[in-house]
């Protein structure tokens, strides 16, 4: 057996989601170009009936080959609000309980991933938080080039409830001029969807990006936060200063 590296843009929409832009032709076309093997499309739970994910899971295995793996899934809306990536699922579900969505993303062989956790509305609970697979660091809707201290902080909290809690970034893609080469690079025997995601779910990855990288793990050692802060720092200045200035 021989083990490879795939990479892979996770948690990206179509326009089966309201707010997204892209048809899948247009999506896959880009990110294919853009040089992934793999690409994890996850559109919203309120905005897909089971029909439309029929659809989708058949125009994504038609669209898979050995060097380009579309795998489909759904962003479930749960409880306050929050959202949970439900990587390879394309069966939907009615309840918003967030430990009913995390297990039937189990039953259905997906991979399951708090999105986008640093929003103060939320309410976090060890009961759920344990049964999760990963939850996002960062993603670039969410963070631009770096992940909020606050989001670290948390994902260090869930993972002293959950030690086996992976760290994940994503895109969060819904339009082309929202794109940054973001990735995460899989370690697998074959580019196929029962790999990838187990892969995924066996923290056999790292994440990359211009300004931030992390493995599967999300240990970062004193020096590489000090320069998050540092540079997170300046961003915000830098903000401040513009909407100053109105530029």
């Amino acid at each position: 057996m021989t083990i490879r590296e795939y990479k892979g843009a996770l948690h990206l929409h179509t326009d089966l989601s309201h707010d997204g832009e892209l048809t899948f032709e247009q999506l896959t076309s880009f990110l294919k170009g853009k040089g992934y093997d793999f690409i994890t499309i996850t559109d919203h739970s309120y905005d897909v009936k089971q029909a439309d994910m029929d659809k989708l899971a058949q125009k994504a295995k038609e669209a898979s080959t050995d060097d380009f793996l579309v795998i489909p899934g759904i962003e479930f809306r749960c409880k306050y609000d929050i959202d949970i990536l439900g990587l390879g699922v394309y069966q939907t579900i009615e309840s918003d309980d967030l430990g009913i969505v995390i297990d039937h993303i189990h039953a259905n062989s997906g991979v399951a991933i708090f999105a986008h956790p640093n929003q103060e509305s939320y309410i976090i609970e060890k009961n759920w938080v344990s049964k999760l697979d990963g939850v996002e660091i960062f993603n670039h809707k969410e963070g631009k080039l770096l992940p909020h201290i606050s989001t670290i902080k948390l994902c260090n909290k869930m993972q002293k409830w959950h030690p086996k809690l992976n760290i994940h970034i994503g895109l969060d893609l819904h339009h082309l001029r929202g794109f940054m080469f973001l990735s995460t690079t899989v370690q697998a025997d074959k580019n196929d969807r029962n790999e990838i995601l187990d892969a995924l779910k066996a923290g056999e990855f790292t994440n990359e990006s211009a300004f931030f990288n992390v493995g599967s793990d999300g240990q970062l050692d004193t020096f590489y936060l000090l320069y998050i802060y540092l540079f997170r720092t300046v961003l915000n200045f830098i903000r401040w200063l513009r909407d100053i200035l109105h530029i």
